[in-house]
């Protein structure tokens, strides 16, 4: 089975998902992250119909693929493969990067087979640029970060609008939202694609972490770095 996050970024307070994985029999109710509700399931291969109950009213997702019935509703649809499924457990991404790149919305181009092991993998709500794929809209199938594709990732963490991931060099590497500086980058406003945490280099870094709008992290000598909201 592939995990695969379902999100609604249309409004409403009580959201729920339904769908043919579910033989349309119950609904599984969305968590707010950010201005986005999302839900991750697990999905046999195939194609699979699905739409939400806002607020107490049937509706689907215009901004997805969709399907109509023959009753002529529409649902929102999604295919997984076999393949997929496969490459997800064995750790391979030949059918996941174009997905970060051109399925959602990103930059990326065709799969690459020499990608290392340990690669970064991100899905869900894109606001800010928090997946790291060079955009900011949402995936819902686990897809490559591909900006940092040469790198071994030894660790992520993630706050309300921003991510870090920590290399096997001791690197750290921020994007996302930078409103209160939580990317430790000159720059304000948002970042959409991993930016190496400079004002660290030269003391590897072991550990890191994330508050909703703030960063830390502990070097190997047990040095304590914060950034971002005080």
């Amino acid at each position: 089975m592939l995990p695969v996050v379902l999100s609604w970024g249309h409004g409403g307070l009580d959201v729920s998902v339904t769908g043919s994985f579910h033989d349309w029999e119950r609904t599984v109710p969305l968590r707010r992250i950010g201005p986005e509700q999302s839900v991750m399931v697990y999905l046999e291969p195939g194609t699979h119909e699905y739409r939400f109950l806002v607020d107490g009213e049937w509706k689907h997702d215009p901004t997805k693929p969709t399907v109509t019935t023959s009753t002529g509703d529409v649902h929102n649809v999604i295919e997984v493969t076999q393949k997929m499924i496969d490459d997800w457990n064995n750790g391979r991404v030949l059918d996941l990067r174009p997905r970060i790149g051109k399925g959602c919305g990103g930059e990326g181009e065709d799969a690459d087979p020499s990608i290392p092991p340990r690669s970064l993998f991100a899905c869900g709500g894109g606001e800010y640029g928090r997946l790291g794929g060079g955009t900011d809209k949402s995936c819902p199938i686990p897809a490559l970060v591909q900006y940092l594709e040469r790198h071994i990732v030894k660790a992520v963490a993630t706050g309300g609008s921003h991510s870090l991931a920590l290399t096997d060099k001791g690197e750290v590497y921020a994007w996302g939202s930078n409103s209160y500086g939580q990317l430790s980058n000159p720059e304000s406003g948002n970042h959409m694609r991993p930016w190496l945490v400079e004002d660290l280099l030269g003391r590897p870094v072991v550990q890191i972490d994330c508050g909703f709008h703030s960063s830390a992290a502990v070097t190997g000598r047990g040095e304590l770095f914060v950034w971002g909201w005080d």
